[in-house]
């Protein structure tokens, strides 16, 4: 591990942490600018790996569970950013820190894996403190509802990327993703002129140069950075520093958008519990990652001898 990657690394969260603050930005609603950064993502990731001549085809029945998991993942984008439209950055952001919660109750169901009652605990301290928030002002509750919608659809896409898990190169992956995304946005995209304004579809100019840093930066750039970053520090570490971007995420909108003055008591409070509760999974995390490399050096021990 390098001070480089770790300094790459909290750019990385860093930048994850904008993906909100655009949200917030970009005059668009939620529908157009998902549809959007699917589209641009999806030129992007194939021009580069056109360029790179990497494009590789994977078995018809995996790209289409790519795929499938990629318009999960747009759904989500479309829910976390109609969090953020009807409410504010920092409610956006804290909603998705209930995702332990779901995780913790998906993962066993859909992977078979053991029920953890610890951490469903440290999870309800999350959902303890959006309780606390989700009294603080009424005009907030539909945004906070949104969220919540939002951090179960990301924790639903955590597991089932699991699950489809392969060799298949990771670029590729995330190209066929943005397909079955954009795909499925292209798809809707008839219903919701429909029942809106088609016009909200073209997008000012302001805004397109905003979906290009979101997709050019927070993204791209960012996907490309954490696969970097991976190379030279472990996966526990990388998933560990992650807890951070809700964090950097609510600095930057009190500082550029002083979103301090709709906080309150009440959000303060639960805002404690729900790092509380990530501080907790993190200790658990760093004990548990111990004692398996205290487990692997004791074996590797006993072969030696």
């Amino acid at each position: 591990m390098t001070n480089l990657a770790l300094v790459k690394l909290h750019i990385a969260v860093l930048i994850a942490g904008l993906t909100g603050v655009l949200g917030r930005i970009i005059e668009a609603d939620a529908f157009v600018l998902s549809l959007y950064r699917t589209g641009m993502a999806l030129i992007c990731i194939f021009v580069l790996l056109k360029l790179l001549k990497a494009i590789a085809l994977p078995q018809g029945r995996m790209m289409v569970r790519y795929m499938l998991v990629g318009a999960l993942l747009v759904v989500h984008w479309i829910f976390f950013y109609g969090s953020i439209k009807l409410s504010n950055i920092s409610i956006g952001v804290v909603c998705l820190s209930t995702g332990g919660f779901f995780t913790a109750i998906l993962e066993p169901l859909l992977l078979k894996s053991k029920f953890s009652f610890k951490e469903i605990f440290f999870a309800l301290l999350s959902i303890l403190g959006i309780a606390l928030i989700f009294n603080f002002d009424a005009q907030y509750r539909l945004g906070i509802t949104v969220g919540i919608i939002a951090s179960f659809l990301a924790a639903l896409y955590t597991v089932t990327s699991k699950q489809i898990s392969s060799t298949f190169e990771t670029k590729n992956i995330f190209m066929y993703q943005m397909a079955g995304a954009f795909i499925m946005m292209s798809a809707l995209t008839p219903v919701y002129a429909y029942f809106n304004d088609a016009s909200n579809l073209i997008v000012s100019l302001d805004d397109f140069y905003a979906l290009l840093f979101l997709v050019i930066v927070c993204t791209l750039g960012l996907y490309l950075l954490q696969l970097d970053v991976a190379r030279h520090i472990s996966a526990f570490t990388i998933n560990l520093s992650f807890n951070l971007e809700p964090l950097y995420s609510i600095i930057i909108a009190i500082v550029f958008f002083n979103e301090s003055k709709d906080l309150n008591f009440s959000f303060a409070i639960g805002l404690i519990l729900i790092i509380t509760s990530v501080v907790l999974q993190s200790i658990r995390t760093v004990r548990m990652q111990r004692a398996l490399n205290a487990k692997r050096q004791k074996e590797a021990a006993v072969d030696k001898a």
